[in-house]
């Protein structure tokens, strides 16, 4: 099917991927274990901020382990707060009333502090 509308070019992207994974040793549960350790340094450095929960919170009912790759804060000024962090370059995501902090293995704690610090430099402002 090479030539007609299928294109291979993403099954050997996937492959090398993959070969990079397995020689860094990148295994689901090596990952697993980092996000579940940065969603756990963002959300402490959260409760530390300690702001008013009318302007800012999270669900604290759900199990840190039970979260999926993102905290995720509710405020109706998402989309404020998330341009206004990515003018000190923090990168968010915000979908309705949800702002989401979403770590990467590539980020360090000190990164993620940082994210947290400036998040609270924000809302000082607002």
């Amino acid at each position: 099917f090479a030539g007609a509308t299928y294109d291979p070019t993403s099954h050997y992207r996937a492959a090398a991927v993959f070969d990079y994974f397995q020689e860094r040793g990148l295994s689901p549960e090596l990952l697993r274990e980092v996000s579940q350790h940065q969603v756990g340094v963002l959300a402490e450095r959260f409760d530390r901020l300690d702001v008013d929960p009318d302007l800012i919170t999270r669900d604290r009912s759900v199990a840190l382990e039970r979260l999926g790759g993102f905290l995720v804060l509710t405020t109706r000024r998402a989309a404020d707060i998330s341009a206004a962090l990515a003018v000190r370059g923090v990168s968010t995501d915000c979908r309705g009333d949800a702002l989401r902090f979403g770590p990467a293995p590539y980020l360090c704690d000190d990164q993620l502090h940082a994210a947290m610090d400036a998040l609270g430099a924000v809302l000082d402002a607002v």
